[in-house]
């Protein structure tokens, strides 16, 4: 059996300055002293799946989603690239016990239970992610049914998930709670991503609500870090799947402001670790900051957070060297976001009168726009993406599902390529939104001795979906083998290009 190597850096919080709009963590990232390093070997100690009951081709409910089962607790859901999602959630064993299980469907529509542990009675709060290897997931177990386990559920087959479970009882951790999975696609499959919670460190002190995050190290075992401070309540964690960085973010018992670690997964130092970057506090000191959740694309990193019964939102375009404030929406609270699968979007969805609603933002977080109510008299939920859009998981008489938003975007492609007098081409919108600031350039080469050489370019402002657009070169005079090659694009990124070979006799183009 594979061994985990447990490795504890202590990292010590002194000298943090409370920002009001951002902090540079370049010149004011938190001094730090390492600690002595400990390693131990640990049992990953897979677990056997058991399957309580399999449910087939449920019902599609146009009102109220898709009935996953017909009772769980604080779900969570991930989506990935082929369009498959894997939910997790809590659900009874007995009359007094539970436990999480896990559900999977190829398509959104159909479902079937993966399977359920009940050999973790009592774990709560699963959370779901994926990367482009496979879906994993995370829980902890309360200290009050006395075992310190931390678990790592694997599904690349999502039929025969398992679980690894890691016990850090000999090393004093325990109470790890909102326990946060955030995946990375590295090449290798045993480097998922990482995790982020709170939890007690009896390790280096008697200390409670400390921030941790796990990941595995470069020899594919893994490392358990924590920030020397106390008091933290929530966690959030996310992995900029375009510049490798990571951001965990925490809550305070008491102090009103989030502190936010931030770490470079897209790299390993000498050591086969993640280099620690910096942690920072963001918040207004006034007003209490709490149930946070973060995610990051492409430098941008977007923080929603609670704030005096409002939704508020830290946001920053350059990985978190400084950052901007902006509200979200008034009294509303729950709050959670999630970008789309190509990060111009995110979406921030929140609970509001009891019912579920959410906001959009087009502009990484500065302004939030488009708000609607998705779902009614909603207890508790979770956001998840897929390339077609945003969906969430949530309970109310079971486990439901469905889309929240969708993901609509132009796709341009060039349908016909025909000749006579001159070259026509077609241009067509086939996606489900409208293109703007269409460009097309259409070249026209060959004939004796290469004396073809024509190119025509054009612009058209906008183009609604199934809207077709008719582009001509133009007279061509020669004689000879030709090649024509049109390209197009727009200004949301879709493009196509087609090339097609014909003759040209006098002024006509035979293709």
């Amino acid at each position: 059996m594979k061994k985990l190597l447990v490795v504890g850096i202590i990292i010590l919080l002194v000298g943090m300055s409370i920002p009001t709009t951002g902090i540079n963590i370049e010149n004011k990232s938190l001094r730090v002293r390492e600690l002595e390093v400990f390693s131990e070997s640990i049992d990953m100690k897979a677990k056997k799946i058991v399957n309580l009951k399999k449910h087939n081709n449920l019902e599609y409910l146009s009102k109220d989603g898709i009935k996953i089962n017909d009772e769980g607790w604080h779900p969570d859901i991930a989506g990935d690239l082929e369009g498959q999602f894997l939910a997790g959630f809590e659900i009874t064993l007995g009359e007094s016990n539970w436990a999480p299980a896990f559900w999977y469907s190829p398509d959104g529509i159909t479902w079937e239970e993966s399977g359920c542990y009940p050999e973790t009675t009592g774990a709560m709060y699963p959370d779901v992610d994926s990367n482009n290897h496979a879906f994993f997931a995370t829980f902890g177990i309360p200290p009050e049914h006395n075992r310190a386990e931390q678990w790592l559920i694997i599904a690349d087959d999502p039929m025969t998930i398992f679980g690894v479970s890691f016990d850090w009882s000999l090393y004093g951790f325990d109470d790890f709670n909102s326990m946060s999975i955030s995946c990375h696609s590295h090449p290798e499959f045993s480097n998922y991503g990482g995790m982020a919670c709170t939890g007690y460190n009896g390790y280096s002190g008697d200390i409670d609500g400390c921030p941790f995050i796990f990941y595995p190290t470069e020899t594919g075992d893994g490392t358990i870090e924590w920030l020397f401070t106390s008091g933290c309540l929530n966690a959030d964690f996310a992995i900029d799947e375009i510049t490798g960085m990571s951001y965990a973010v925490y809550d305070h018992e008491t102090d009103a402001d989030l502190l936010v670690r931030k770490d470079n997964f897209g790299i390993y130092d000498e050591d086969g670790h993640h280099p620690y970057i910096g942690a920072y506090y963001l918040g207004l000191t006034i007003f209490k900051f709490s149930k946070p959740s973060v995610e990051a694309y492409n430098d941008s990193v977007v923080i929603v957070a609670e704030v005096e019964d409002n939704i508020d939102c830290y946001y920053s375009n350059n990985g978190g060297i400084t950052s901007h404030y902006t509200s979200v929406v008034e009294s509303a609270t729950n709050p959670e976001v999630i970008s789309n699968w190509d990060g111009d979007t995110f979406v921030c969805s929140y609970i509001k009168g009891g019912n579920l609603y959410r906001s959009i933002s087009i502009d990484g977080g500065a302004t939030w726009i488009d708000e609607e109510q998705i779902k009614d008299n909603i207890e508790d939920y979770n956001l998840g993406k897929s390339p077609d859009g945003i969906y969430a998981i949530w309970t109310d008489d079971g486990v439901y599902f469905d889309k929240v938003y969708s993901e609509t975007k132009p796709d341009m492609k060039i349908i016909s390529i025909k000749g006579l007098i001159g070259v026509t081409a077609t241009i067509k919108n086939v996606g489900d939104a409208p293109a703007t600031d269409i460009n097309w350039t259409m070249k026209v080469n060959g004939g004796k001795l290469d004396l073809i050489d024509k190119t025509k370019y054009g612009k058209e402002d906008y183009l609604e979906v199934g809207q077709e657009l008719p582009v001509k070169s133009g007279i061509i005079l020669g004689f000879g083998k030709i090649k024509v090659i049109v390209s197009v694009t727009c200004e949301q990124g879709a493009s196509d290009e087609e090339d097609m070979s014909g003759m040209q006799v006098f002024f006509l183009s035979l293709l």
